[in-house]
């Protein structure tokens, strides 16, 4: 919530795929069993990560009302094909897990068929969770990721469901975050066939979630263990979610924010710590406005020459500043006019003037 509404800070994330590597997967989920009003239906299409210890998303598409999706465009070897597992999902349904579709060279209308019927998915509980206030905080750029795992051997797990953290508060969307209670069905691809499924919990128990973390600059980062999750929307289940690591050769760097401001004018406010207008870190930082500015330390940001080479990890600011006494009238918008690099060092300065 921001002055008093709801809204939104873009993190825009921009990819490039050549379409002479890339196929599809195409198909359709069957959603009458679902009732009117439902929450999304997601389909992922998802592979092992490099470090062979859990799945990573590909690529993430709302099923449509009609049920139908595509995943396109998805990387693709020049000759033969690779594979995917596709996974459907959603708050209030039981998670669907179709392994080795394969992937090759194609077109968005030669995309592999998942099946040449529509994949039923069938109603189950919803739960709700919230992060808890932990020490240090994730950062305001961070995403949390939910895990669940076929209860097989040698199995992996698979990414149920996502969300960025709020980046001023650290919590979940409304506090309270949807996901299903329901069991997992698992079936492997048949050549465009009818798709035999099997449902079991997951090894993490009924309504249990590996969690995760992520951010830019960072290695995706899971918890121990699983956290069982049973509350409901007004009392969601708090969990904690490990801090995402940073990638071997990466230092730990400080960015020191030199504020300037006039004292008395805004007495409410918060910078934002970016990189290509993706961001990274968030600060409150009303009681140095009110006081005419100073020093702001943003800790923990990833830096170092391993990450960017030679001079580090370039990093911008801009700070929103406003008066809560009217608000609407003294809202302000202020950048740094140049970025600073964390390097080698893991330390750096740079000045916002706030009008």
């Amino acid at each position: 919530v921001f002055r008093g509404e709801v809204a939104h800070l873009l993190s825009p994330i921009a990819t490039v795929i050549d379409e002479g590597s890339a196929g599809g997967i195409s198909g359709q989920v069957d959603l009458s069993a679902l009732p009117l009003g439902h929450a999304p239906v997601m389909v992922t299409a998802e592979s092992l990560d490099p470090t062979q210890t859990h799945h990573v998303v590909v690529a993430r598409r709302i099923v449509g009302s009609d049920g139908l999706f595509s995943l396109y465009p998805l990387p693709a070897p020049q000759t033969g094909s690779t594979s995917y597992d596709v996974v459907i999902a959603g708050a209030g349904i039981n998670t669907t897990i179709v392994r080795g579709v394969p992937v090759s060279v194609s077109t968005i209308g030669t995309a592999t068929s998942i099946q040449s019927g529509a994949i039923p998915v069938t109603t189950a509980p919803t739960v709700y969770v919230d992060l808890a206030s932990q020490t240090p905080l994730l950062p305001g750029g961070a995403r949390v990721t939910f895990y669940e795992t076929i209860n097989a051997p040698n199995e992996l797990p698979y990414v149920v469901d996502s969300s960025a953290v709020d980046p001023l508060t650290r919590r979940l969307p409304d506090d309270a975050f949807a996901l299903s209670a329901g069991v997992i069905k698992v079936g492997d691809y048949a050549s465009g066939s009818g798709i035999a499924f099997l449902a079991g919990a997951p090894l993490e128990g009924a309504a249990g979630y590996l969690l995760g973390s992520e951010g830019l600059y960072r290695t995706d980062t899971l918890a121990a263990a699983p956290t069982p999750v049973s509350g409901n929307a007004s009392l969601p289940t708090l969990a904690y979610a490990p801090y995402p690591t940073l990638p071997a050769g990466a230092v730990s760097g400080t960015l020191t924010v030199s504020l300037a401001s006039s004292a008395g004018q805004y007495d409410s406010g918060f910078l934002v710590v970016t990189v290509g207008n993706r961001v990274v870190e968030t600060a409150l930082i009303g009681s140095t406005l009110d006081a005419g500015g100073g020093a702001v330390s943003i800790p923990n940001l990833p830096a170092g020459s391993a990450l960017v080479p030679t001079a580090g990890v370039p990093y911008q600011v801009a700070v929103r500043a406003w008066s809560s006494a009217n608000p609407t009238a003294t809202y302000v918008r202020s950048a740094a006019s140049s970025s600073a690099s964390l390097g080698d060092s893991g330390v750096a300065t740079v000045t916002v003037q706030v009008p």
